[in-house]
């Protein structure tokens, strides 16, 4: 199901099958590359928008779980809906079914806030390493971030910066995020048409090379908030 959200010239659609974002637009500029299917190396790939990143981001060599989690490729459930806001949730499978998940978006005046509350229903430990994953239109590979300007192989091989606060600016906009117990940011893109500023919680913590995931305990509530503003180049 297509949900749609406006504020002023910001328009916003999202779809509950994966609680993905399928587009984001200020007047006629679009905000973040509209989710599409393209094809790579031969195969075909969702790419563009936004999706979370639930149980973890990146790959897992742990559980199983698929790159980037469960959470996009199930469908959540509408708890509520106004103009500019809505929030979704969703319960978790296997050895996360005590995983309790509320995500949120809510769209402003140039901004856009993506919100994920995390539960831990049972009684026993769950590690989990959010995040979520937007796409952004560029030209050319072209995005700088902190003043640094990152090459399309750079961008390849994934790279990250540390912290709760980023800048970065594509071909035609500047980009301020502002979170909440997200500390890694992760830079990627495999085509010249756009990038990924990925706010994460520790990164690919459920990989092999880092396993840093957070514990989350029994009855333990968590959140992840990422609060993303735009202007356009002057």
């Amino acid at each position: 199901m297509i949900l749609y959200y406006d504020f002023e010239d910001v328009v916003l659609e999202a779809e509950t099958e994966g609680g993905c974002i399928e587009s984001l637009t200020d007047g006629v500029k679009n905000i973040l590359y509209p989710r599409t299917t393209i094809n790579i190396d031969g195969k075909e790939k969702k790419r563009g928008g936004s999706h979370p990143c639930v149980p973890n981001f990146g790959v897992d060599n742990s559980y199983g779980l698929p790159p980037h989690g469960f959470g996009r490729d199930m469908k959540w459930d509408v708890m509520n809906k106004a103009a500019s806001y809505s929030t979704l949730s969703l319960e978790g499978i296997e050895e996360f079914k005590n995983l309790k998940m509320l995500l949120s978006y809510e769209i402003g005046e140039h901004s856009l806030r993506m919100n994920l509350q995390l539960k831990n229903a049972g009684d026993t430990v769950l590690p989990i390493a959010p995040g979520f994953h937007p796409y952004f239109p560029t030209k050319k590979s072209y995005v700088k971030v902190h003043n640094r300007e990152l090459n399309a192989n750079e961008q390849m091989a994934t790279t990250f910066f540390d912290g709760d606060v980023l800048e970065f600016e594509t071909a035609d906009m500047i980009f301020n995020y502002k979170t909440k117990n997200c500390n890694r940011f992760a830079v990627w893109s495999d085509s010249e048409d756009y990038v990924c500023v990925e706010p994460t919680l520790n990164g690919p913590s459920f990989s092999e090379i880092v396993e840093t995931p957070y514990e989350l305990k029994p009855d333990e509530e968590f959140e992840i908030d990422a609060v993303l503003e735009w202007k356009p180049k002057a």
